[in-house]
């Protein structure tokens, strides 16, 4: 499981004989197989970077590699929601990006390539969707009658306003699990997905990453991933009645990991944003990232890079009109591709000049997101721990001014990961599913082992009030009122699994750190009850609206 507190030894050398760029369809998926249990690094979103969605004034949705964090009182708690709940299956060792996307009437979507999951009770159950094909082995099923087997690979809204359906690209399989075509499906409010226009044939499209819709044009349809083991923009310019297909042509193709759609400009139809994956060798015998951001502004005909720098592209945002381009360059720590620590940051231009500055330096960028309150923008904290009270830190932060932000500072703080109050309490006192996750993924550990250890949030204890509209799932006895409603001011934190009454030390930490790191988590847990104590107050300051 990747968490973003976690730092990972950026030095480590490349073998004596260099490894060979993977093929960008090996990176997706070995085979095209659908028995794996593994993941691809790429599912509908950048690899690594996390994506954000707001339902309401008072409810917000984040997704990363470390499961589902939601808050629905406007921040004062958010509540954590495991890898296995989301993905409606036990979790292996390997890492997924989830899926993320609202459905017309806020229905939050996400799940993984295996299966799209849906929660209609703003994240207190997840439930596999029927309507789409799925792969069925993973789940450990045997196929209904006449199902297909496949892999939901991206979702996306299709076309602007409220009520724009939601379109799913599903790769689809034979019996071998080899990939045959990629399908599109559309769902509306009130019915099941359904096939929509014709199919992608193979020969256009062997592996799609990313599937985007203009806002200004429904019938326009982007899809990017590979083809032949090179990076292709599959454009539908009636609604997937047809395709044509655009090879974007890169100097340096051998250093491309993958090509992952950003964002189609509100506005313009033909202005299409590409997001794209390199790593690179130093002189020093070590891999790092150089990741670019590509444009075409003539519907995908031609594209011409506008942005390169040493670090991972991990956010990227429009403003609602179209006119400012953001992006975000950080380093996710996942393994030996290092970002440069001089390059990460906050990256703007006008859209008509594309002439790129960095406008925030010192934060490793991990998502960010233009809405009407202002621009999101999530981070790697540079002290999980809370040691520095004078440094400018969050893990979600929001920016409302006007113009652009200049430094880390001027975002309000909306979440840090040591606030994160565990999977939501149940009204009738039954332990959460994701307890064990949350609390302890090694039960012989002196100490806690689990997500809360690796958020450094493992403080919450059985009595500690939540407020008044934080998520409570269940059904009230006394009430008959079902899940997913807001907690009263008597609801409290119940203790979802034994143990850690601390902080404790990040998730395996190198051994001789292991005791200090833990003294200092014991020292700091009363400064973090206090601290919690003045959450509320906070979050009054930095609410989301």
């Amino acid at each position: 499981m990747g968490v973003f507190v976690l730092l990972s030894d950026s030095s480590t050398r490349i073998p004596s004989s260099p490894l060979p760029r993977p093929t960008l369809l090996s990176i997706a998926l070995v085979g095209a197989s659908l028995a794996f249990v593994s993941s691809a690094p790429a599912n509908g979103r950048f690899p690594n970077a996390q994506q954000l969605r707001g339902i309401d004034a008072d409810t917000l949705v984040v997704v990363g590699t470390y499961g589902l964090l939601v808050t629905t009182n406007g921040g004062a708690d958010f509540s954590y929601q495991c890898e296995a709940a989301l993905f409606a299956a036990p979790m292996t060792s390997a890492t997924m990006d989830p899926l993320l996307e609202l459905a017309p009437g806020g229905a939050i979507m996400t799940g993984s390539r295996h299966g799209l999951t849906v929660s209609r009770d703003r994240g207190c159950r997840f439930e596999l969707e029927p309507s789409l094909p799925r792969n069925w082995a993973y789940f450990g099923l045997e196929p209904a009658a006449g199902a297909e087997p496949g892999q939901v690979i991206d979702v996306c809204r299709r076309g602007a306003g409220a009520d724009a359906p939601v379109l799913a690209l599903v790769m689809m399989a034979d019996a071998e699990g080899r990939a045959t075509e990629h399908r599109l499906y559309q769902a509306d409010a009130a019915g099941p997905f359904r096939p929509l226009g014709a199919p992608i044939p193979i020969g256009l499209l062997d592996f799609g990453f990313t599937l985007d819709v203009a806002p200004s044009d429904p019938e326009r349809v982007y899809v990017s991933g590979t083809v032949d083991n090179d990076p292709v923009v599959i454009v539908s310019e009636d609604g997937g009645r047809s395709y044509r297909a655009s090879s974007p042509a890169f100097d340096d193709a051998d250093t491309v990991l993958g090509a992952y759609i950003g964002a189609v400009s509100p506005t313009d139809p033909d202005r299409v944003y590409l997001r794209v994956a390199r790593r690179v060798t130093t002189t020093d015998g070590l891999y790092a990232r150089d990741d670019s951001l590509a444009v075409t502004s003539d519907g995908g005909n031609t594209f011409t890079e506008v942005l390169r720098a040493r670090a991972n592209l991990l956010g990227f945002a429009l403003s609602p009109d179209g006119n400012t381009v953001l992006s975000g360059y950080g380093d996710p720590r996942t393994d030996e591709t290092a970002s440069s620590p001089d390059a990460v940051g906050v990256y703007a231009a006008n859209a008509d000049e594309l002439a790129f500055e960095r406008v925030v330096a010192d934060v490793d960028v991990s998502c960010l997101r233009y809405t009407e309150r202002g621009l999101y923008l999530c981070a790697v904290e540079r002290d999980p721990l809370g040691l520095d009270p004078g440094l400018p830190d969050f893990h979600l932060g929001l920016y409302r001014g006007s113009g652009l932000p200049h430094a880390v500072g001027d975002f309000s703080p909306l979440l840090d990961l040591r606030d994160v109050r565990g999977p939501p309490p149940e009204r009738d006192g039954a332990p959460s599913p994701c307890a064990e996750a949350w609390k302890s993924s090694d039960p012989s550990a002196p100490i806690a082992t689990g997500v809360c250890a690796q958020f450094n949030a493992c403080d919450a204890e059985p009595g500690d009030t939540l407020a008044p509209g934080a998520l409570v799932c269940g059904r009230d006895p006394s009430s008959g009122e079902g899940g997913g409603a807001g907690a009263s001011e008597r609801d409290t934190v119940r203790d979802v699994a034994p143990g850690c009454g601390c902080r404790a030390a990040p998730r395996t930490p190198r051994e001789p750190l292991a005791a200090l790191v833990f003294a200092l988590a014991l020292a700091l847990a009363r400064r973090s009850r206090a601290r919690r104590a003045g959450r509320a107050g906070r979050a009054g300051r930095a609410a989301i609206t």
